[in-house]
Formats: C-alpha cells, sequence, structure tokens
C-alpha cells in the first residue's frame, strides 16, 4: 500500500489516477483516515493536510482520483465550494464530505447534488469504514443516508448537413480548444470508421478499438478505455478507426451507447464527429447529447439540408439544444446565400458564421496543427460555440461552477 501526504505537486506523476485522494483539516480526522485506509488495504491512496481550497489546487494539476475525500469543515459556503471544486474535478468521482455541521438542509443539498456521503466529525472509524468500503465496492449507497446520483461528462455532436462543409475540421477544433483552452479532459469520438479524418488531423494513430467496442460492447469498461485512445497534448484524447472499405460494420445501438456512457464517466466532454444520422447508433448519440451542432454550408442545398437534419432532430429529441453553424462563408463567391436569406430558409438564426480561411485551411489540416490554435475566423467561431455550449473555463473552487453534476438545486442552502 502506498499512503502518501504532502502539500503540493512534490515529485508525483500527475497523470497518474489515485485509487483514494482525501483532504483533511485535523489531526484527528487525519489519523482515523489514515487508519481505514489501511484497514480496507486501498493499494493507491494520498491523504494530504488542506481543506477544499487545497484540494482543488491539486486538481488542477493531477488526475482525479476515483474516490474523493474532501474535508468542509472550514467552508462557509459549503454547497457553493463543492460546485466550484467540480470545475476542476472530473466526471465519475465518487465523493465523500465531512464537515463539522450536522445540518439535514445542507446534508440533502449535497446528496442532491451528486455526493455519495457527508459524515459529521468528529469522524467515526465505523462509518468511515462502511462509507468508503462501499464506494470502494462500487455500492450507490454506502452509510445508509446518502445515495449519491452519478456525474458524467457531456456528449456534444457535430452533424454535416451535407458532405464537405468541414463537420470533422469543426469537431477537432471544437474538442481541441475544450481541452487546451478550457482545461477540460475531452474525448473525440469519429464515428466514421472507413473515412473518418479526426485522427489524421491531429497526428494521431487510429486503431482497432473503435471497431471492437461496436462489435463487442460487452468488452467496454474503464481499461478498455485507456486502451483505446490516442492522446494529443494532456487533456485531448481520440478514438478512430480505419477500416478496410470492404468490411461492413454497422453502428449498432448498443456498441456505440456503451461506448459514449463510459467515456462520460471520464471525461468533462465527449465530442462525437458524427457520420450518417440515419443509422440507430448515430441516433443514440443524438438522444444522448447535451448538445447537437449541425453544420451547413451557405448555399442553397446547404440551407436545404440543414434545415432537414434540425427539423430531424426536433422531431425526433424536441428538447435537445440544437446550434447552427455555417462554415465556409466566402469559399464558393457566387451562389453563396447571404445571412438573411440563409436564415429565411432555415427558419430560425445562425448561431455560428465561419469565414473560409484559403491560405491556412489545407495546410493546417496536413500538419495535423487545429486552426483554433491561430487568430482567424474558425477560432472565434469554436469560442462561440463553446460559449454556447456552456463550457465555462476552469476555475478555482471559489468560483461558482455550475453545479457539481449538473447545477445547483433550487434553493439549495450554501
Amino acid at each position: 500500500m502506498n499512503v502518501m501526504r504532502g502539500s503540493g505537486r512534490g515529485g508525483d506523476d500527475p497523470n497518474r489516477r489515485e485509487q483514494v485522494l482525501a483532504f483533511v483539516s485535523d489531526d484527528t480526522s487525519e489519523s482515523i483516515v489514515r487508519a481505514v485506509i489501511a484497514e480496507l488495504m486501498v493499494p493507491f491512496a494520498n491523504v494530504q493536510r488542506g481543506d477544499a481550497m487545497a484540494a482543488g489546487r491539486y486538481l488542477a494539476s493531477h488526475r482525479s482520483p476515483r474516490i474523493l475525500i474532501v474535508d468542509l469543515s472550514r467552508s462557509d459556503l459549503p454547497v457553493s465550494t463543492m460546485a466550484g471544486l467540480a470545475d476542476v474535478c472530473e466526471p465519475g468521482v465518487a465523493v465523500l464530505a465531512i464537515g463539522d455541521r450536522n445540518d439535514v438542509g445542507l446534508f440533502r443539498d449535497l446528496i442532491g447534488l451528486g455526493i455519495s456521503d457527508y459524515l459529521v466529525k468528529p469522524l467515526s472509524r465505523d462509518l468511515l469504514s462502511r462509507a468508503l468500503g462501499g464506494l470502494l465496492e462500487g455500492r450507490p449507497e454506502t452509510t445508509g443516508t446518502g445515495r449519491g446520483v452519478a456525474r458524467t461528462g457531456r456528449v456534444v455532436a457535430v452533424v454535416g448537413a451535407r458532405g464537405g462543409v468541414g463537420t470533422t475540421t469543426l469537431a477537432v477544433n471544437l474538442a481541441w480548444s475544450l481541452a487546451e483552452g478550457n482545461a477540460r479532459r475531452v474525448a473525440l469520438l469519429d464515428l466514421d470508421l472507413h473515412q473518418g479524418s479526426a485522427a489524421l488531423m491531429l497526428d494521431v494513430k487510429p486503431g482497432p478499438a473503435l471497431r471492437e467496442a461496436i462489435l463487442n460492447p460487452d468488452r467496454i469498461d474503464a481499461q478498455f478505455i485507456e486502451r483505446a485512445t490516442a492522446r494529443h497534448g494532456e487533456r485531448l484524447f481520440v478514438i478512430a478507426g480505419e477500416e478496410a472499405f470492404d468490411d461492413d460494420i454497422p453502428l449498432a445501438s448498443d456498441g456505440v451507447s456503451r461506448l459514449v456512457g463510459a467515456l462520460k464517466s471520464q471525461f468533462h466532454y465527449v465530442v462525437v464527429d458524427m457520420p450518417d444520422v440515419t443509422q440507430s447508433g448515430t441516433q443514440q448519440v443524438l438522444a444522448e447529447a447535451a448538445a447537437v451542432v449541425v453544420v451547413g454550408e451557405p448555399s442553397l442545398a446547404g440551407a436545404r439540408d440543414c434545415t432537414r437534419i434540425t427539423n430531424m432532430i426536433r422531431i425526433q429529441t424536441p428538447r435537445q439544444r440544437v446550434l447552427v453553424a455555417v462554415n465556409r462563408i466566402g469559399a464558393y463567391r457566387r451562389g453563396e446565400l447571404s445571412e438573411a436569406d440563409f436564415e429565411k430558409a432555415l427558419g430560425r438564426p445562425v448561431d455560428v458564421r465561419i469565414a473560409f480561411d484559403p491560405v491556412h485551411a489545407l495546410e493546417d489540416a496536413n500538419l495535423g496543427h487545429p486552426a483554433a490554435a491561430r487568430s482567424g475566423s474558425l477560432a472565434s467561431g469554436v469560442r462561440r460555440l463553446i460559449d454556447e455550449i456552456g463550457g465555462s473555463p476552469a476555475a478555482g473552487v471559489a468560483q461558482r461552477g455550475g453545479g457539481w453534476f449538473t447545477r445547483l438545486l433550487p434553493g439549495a442552502r450554501a
């Protein structure tokens, strides 16, 4: 067993994931936490002295643990503190809070946010053992008082109204910007198994994992995801395939749903580059997406196809957030629809307009260099999309971040 104590990054690997990470603010609590971790024989644990603010600083530069124990005793606004801590914590983390306020209303608010359990000081070794043991075994209910709601990442589906409108370019740059500019862990999933180019545009190698996930969904788990993803930088991970053209692999809804669900448990955002939206697997992604970005071009046919796609999404998933991005403006010169004509044909305003950059578009794609890394129309358009999607940058725990798992409950106690 490895139980460490420290006050900062030290010499450890920031990409290593701990089984249990605990931040406690007093000697007695620290002693009990260490004793319970030893009793349960947790293989990789890190116990540090500090409060939720210290936990936030640590998590801003380290992988989130599977289980987080955080001390709220020094917080005047514990619910807001936990909401802000979510900004730097990955989805899928089980959270056990401890504090000195024996308040039923506070307890309910914390559980409502998705915290697995809340234990009141002075800590009972038996209660902590039951709570932590339950989390280690994956039980949703620990001491019998708490039942947290699993926090998951947000799915953003990027759909082309027709071929050649820059759907993959936008998906790649959206994922890269969320990872690099917004400090989020992001999975980019290219569901075109035969001709997808997301991996090519980021200069990473596609592998057989996507095919395996589609055909054998029972194999999908956390370890499978770790093996399946190709890393681009510290926070962007890509899953893509490059299968033979004569190998017919239908996008079965079960495989796609299981894969997306597994990704949601480990990443803040799952950006999906969507192929044909008539297949059952892509229909499942649309149903689960927090936002759907429909990409079109400023032509009459582009307006028609955007209208058809957006109408289809409204009918099938009427509560879905649909954003329309008109790409490659200025690339066609003759026959290009004006903004007013396009919106008239569409029957709604356009959310993002992106001018065509003939100088850098092909160069960036060939070199595996995200165009959003440079200033320009595409970078500006991606930032507007992120604002619409709600991808606020990572912040310190003192800033309210939109809730631990979804958003603060109405009337939640600070």
